[in-house]
């Protein structure tokens, strides 16, 4: 039987399953509709405090989780995007929730992909926003910014090095968030450049990233050793769930192109193209728009 602590120093609970604890933090509305939100990487649920006054408004009760070597959750090394499903079901069960949607953000994408091909009982919608696509098969490695590609290289040669780069990673943008998101900066298009100015997105993004780097880094290397594996049968069928994908034309960090080249080969799914936005602008300014839609899902989803 799963339990639910308090957790120590933040405001959010580990949640007991097997395999170890899963911790989260819920924000919006405590009655409202149960949704799980997926971080990017790296991050953590800190992420969840920028849609907090949106799912308040929305009568959503946003349910943010360090995923798996993130923050306060124990490694999952083990753990494959096609075991996702369960672990997410597993969760839900864990909260007393019989019914929840899914918002997955940049490299939280992957796993909500994966929960969607399978449509576990409890999952009722998910939505995609400048989401990373799942790998499909090797060959499609081609297609990946170089450093991830030699990443795969390594990872498939010299697997110890991956968790050691990570961690040496981790240490240093714990000590020195500011290195990271510098970084960012000078990538992204004008647009992100813009939206990261606020004072509130700034901190909060630092913040998810020093919390979600405790585990010295575990997070970063299994969520590469994810990312580059490809999906076992490819999301051959149709979905039989809703599944909303919505992306900025502006978006360097997951390119406009590689997210259409996936969702072409998905049965029933539209890619929603946002116009001058980016990675950043399209989850913080058009959250009107965004939450919308996820009231739409809401009232369409079959009550149960």
């Amino acid at each position: 039987m799963a339990a639910v602590t308090e957790g120590s120093g933040d405001a959010g609970v580990g949640i007991h399953l097997d395999g170890g604890t899963c911790f989260l933090a819920r924000y919006g509305d405590p009655a409202g509709y149960p949704v799980f939100y997926l971080h990017g990487f790296p991050g953590s649920h800190r992420e969840g405090a920028l849609a907090a006054k949106s799912a308040m408004t929305h009568g959503v009760c946003l349910y943010a989780i360090d995923r798996p070597g993130y923050g306060k959750s124990h490694p999952r090394p083990d753990l494959t995007l096609a075991d996702w499903p369960d672990y997410q079901e597993h969760l839900a069960r864990a909260l007393g929730l019989t019914r929840y949607g899914v918002i997955a953000l940049s490299g939280g994408a992957p796993y909500a992909y994966a929960a969607a091909d399978a449509a576990p009982p409890g999952l009722a919608f998910t939505l995609i926003l400048g989401g990373l696509p799942p790998l499909v098969e090797s060959t499609g490695r081609a297609g990946l910014p170089s450093l991830m590609r030699v990443h795969g290289w390594i990872q498939r040669g010299f697997p110890g090095w991956i968790r050691l780069e990570a961690r040496l990673l981790a240490g240093k943008i714990r000590r020195r968030p500011h290195w990271l998101l510098e970084r960012v900066e000078g990538f992204v298009a004008p647009v992100d450049q813009a939206t990261l100015k606020d004072p509130d997105v700034r901190r909060t993004l630092m913040a998810s990233w020093v919390s979600g780097l405790e585990g010295r880094g575990a997070g970063l290397a299994d969520d590469l050793k994810r990312y580059l594996t490809p999906f076992p049968d490819g999301f051959q069928g149709a979905f039989e769930k809703p599944l909303r994908v919505l992306h900025g034309d502006q978006d360097r960090i997951i390119p406009l192109e590689r997210a259409e080249a996936f969702v072409k080969k998905l049965h029933g799914v539209t890619l929603e193209v946002h116009s001058g936005e980016g990675h950043f602008s399209l989850p913080l300014r058009r959250q009107d728009t965004i939450w919308k839609v996820v009231r739409q899902l809401i009232d369409a989803s079959p009550v149960i």
